[in-house]
């Protein structure tokens, strides 16, 4: 790629948007010339070596290597032993967070392609933690449903679903891996989701985690911890999910108070 495309060789003595760039850190400027460039790039381009950048804006490696470094923290960058800087792979933006319809329903409507492997299932008596969630007697069981997840056909999270055999007689038959389990839980056991609540925190893979999701151990994961409610206040579903912190992100709509 020609550096000579980014913007011409005086582009650094100059601010981009008026007074607020006026007074920002030069790297502040080359991260945002370079972030609207990675937007026009597919993933997998390389962007200009240090050595380029410093040439064309007129600025020091150590500016450069601010810039970069802060792309690379927003998931933008990622950088090769000596080969350089690449754009990074887009993440895939967890809209599901806010809606009902569940993953699988939100992707494929997307336009991606959802599949699954079961890695566990079977019926169990639950810990506290899930038994306060679900509101349940001691001594009931739940279906304890593990999925190992993918988008286009790359690893994108494990999830372990609970679900309260009580309500859905039956469920540990089910074929999870060709449907979905929030489109079983509706289509053939009537269930209406009213409501759920998810607390989502950062975390990192265990090794056999990273195994599966075909990243390095202690990588950046989301953890969503999740429980659905139906229309009558009761909670029929409990799940805890583990999301790759390089292929997700979360959107949350901020309304006025």
């Amino acid at each position: 790629m020609e550096t000579s495309k980014l913007v011409p060789k005086n582009a650094g003595s100059a601010p981009l948007n008026g007074a607020e760039d006026a007074v920002a850190p030069k790297y502040y400027w080359l991260k945002r010339i370079l972030r609207d460039r990675i937007a026009q790039l597919n993933p997998g381009d390389a962007i200009p070596s240090e050595s380029e950048l410093c040439q064309a804006y007129e600025i020091s490696r150590t500016t450069v290597r601010k810039a970069i470094g802060d792309l690379i923290q927003e998931g933008l960058v990622y950088t090769m032993q000596g080969k350089g800087a690449f754009v990074a792979p887009r993440k895939l933006l967890s809209a599901w967070a806010q809606k009902t319809a569940g993953l699988f329903a939100d992707m494929t409507e997307r336009g991606f392609k959802v599949s699954m492997l079961v890695l566990h299932k079977a019926l169990v008596l639950p810990e506290e933690t899930v038994r306060g969630e679900l509101r349940l007697a001691v001594g009931e069981t739940v279906l304890r449903l593990v999925r190992l997840r993918f988008v286009d056909g790359k690893p994108f999270d494990i999830v372990t679903n609970f679900i309260p055999v009580r309500l859905f007689p039956g469920i540990e038959n089910e074929d999870f891996e060709h449907y979905s389990l929030y489109a079983i839980l509706r289509g053939k056991y009537g269930a209406h989701f009213e409501r759920g609540v998810r607390l989502v925190e950062a975390g990192a893979c265990s090794p056999e985690e990273a195994r599966l999701l075909k990243v390095k151990a202690q990588s950046p994961i989301l953890i969503t911890h999740s429980t659905m409610y139906d229309d009558l206040g009761q909670p029929v579903e409990y799940g805890i999910g583990h999301q790759r912190g390089d292929a997700a992100q979360i959107v949350i709509n901020v309304i006025p108070g």
